[in-house]
Parts: structure tokens; C-alpha cells; sequence
């Protein structure tokens, strides 16, 4: 799918960060799925779910807590619609799911792209792990990782990834290894780690 891979990596991200931070037990999974033709993906957690009232102003800018965990006002939320806004998507809570762990509803946060879903490549990703692309995981899950405007993964390649949060890196450096597992990962906490790194 052709689309601005900067913007839905950072919508990707936070959805998944904000996962992590309230899930005890259970798992927190990722998918892509191609569903009439159209990319769909989606962060499900068995974490403590958003209650009923607070659902229909989830996206707003200034809100309440989410929950009586404290779970922040949504400024996060508020911009990741902006950032699915601008690249022709649309984003919403899916209020029909249920995580079946007890005592946590869990909440499906679902992403919709308007731009086709071409499979057409043997050496696709969709055709190495099926049409639904899925990873679950005891605690924070893997997910699956493609190029935008390319269907083929170069047999190497250096990446670097970024952040502060040391699982967000350990999980984007696991769900890389499970479709190309000859890359090679860096880490970095820091931009001067990274600097450093790109030197060497």
C-alpha cells in the first residue's frame, strides 16, 4: 500500500505505547488485513478498555480521564486522527470488542486506508504469512512491517531504530526479525546514541 509510512508509523506507535502502558496481563496484538481490497489495521489490548461515556468523545483534544486508571486526557488520541486524517484514513475504537480475559474488556483501536492493497508479488510479505497479517504475544505483541509503494523485502539491510522506550525497540527489532530475519538491527535511546552509531 502506498501511503505516508512516517505518519502511520507514529500513529502505530502510540496506539501500541499507550497499549502498553496499562496492560497487567494478557497480550497486546497488532494486525494487518486486507479487507476489500483496502488496508485495515488494528491494536487490541486486554488491557482496562475505555468505559461507555468516554467513548464518544475519545478523539476530542481536551478531555476527562479515560478511565479510573488515570489514562490521560487523549491529546495522543486527538493526534492520531489528525495524522490518519491527513493521509485519507480514518481511525475509531471498534466498541463491540471484548478481549475474553476477565475483569479487562480490552480496547481494539482499528486504523482504515483508503489507498488499495496490492498482493500481487511472490515474495510479498502477505504471501509469506497469509492474506491476515498477525502476531500475538504473551505481554506486548510483534507486528508485521512493510515498505510503502513496494511489496519486496531486500534480502539485507542495516536498520536504526530510535527511542527512548527501550520494549518499543525490542518490539519493532522483534517484529522485524520475523519477516526479514538477515537484517540487521541497531538500537539507539538516543539521537547522540544514534549519531554515534552512524559514525562508526
Amino acid at each position: 500500500v502506498e501511503t505516508d509510512s512516517l505518519r502511520l508509523k507514529q500513529v502505530i506507535l502510540n496506539l501500541g505505547r499507550n497499549a502498553a502502558k496499562f496492560v497487567e496481563s494478557g497480550f497486546i496484538r497488532f494486525r494487518a488485513t486486507a479487507v476489500d481490497g483496502k488496508l485495515e489495521i488494528s491494536v487490541e489490548d486486554s488491557g482496562p478498555g475505555v468505559p461507555e461515556e468516554k467513548q464518544k468523545d475519545l478523539f476530542r483534544r481536551y478531555q476527562s480521564s479515560l478511565d479510573s486508571l488515570g489514562q490521560g486526557t487523549g491529546i495522543g488520541l486527538n493526534l492520531c486522527k489528525t495524522l490518519i486524517d491527513l493521509i485519507g484514513g480514518n481511525i475509531f475504537l471498534d466498541s463491540t470488542y471484548n478481549s475474553g480475559v476477565a475483569e479487562s474488556p480490552g480496547a481494539r483501536f482499528v486504523i482504515r486506508l483508503d489507498a488499495p492493497v496490492s498482493i500481487d508479488n511472490p515474495l510479498s510479505m502477505s504471501q509469506r504469512s497469509g492474506d491476515s497479517l498477525q502476531d500475538e504475544s504473551e505481554g506486548p505483541g510483534g507486528f508485521h512491517l512493510g515498505i510503502a509503494g513496494s511489496n519486496i523485502l531486500p534480502l539485507h539491510f542495516n536498520v536504526l531504530f530510535v527511542d527512548d522506550d527501550r520494549m518499543l525497540r525490542k518490539l519493532f527489532g522483534r517484529g522485524i526479525k520475523k519477516v526479514a530475519p538477515e537484517w540487521t538491527i541497531h538500537e539507539a535511546a538516543s539521537g547522540e546514541t544514534a549519531i554515534q552509531l552512524v559514525d562508526e
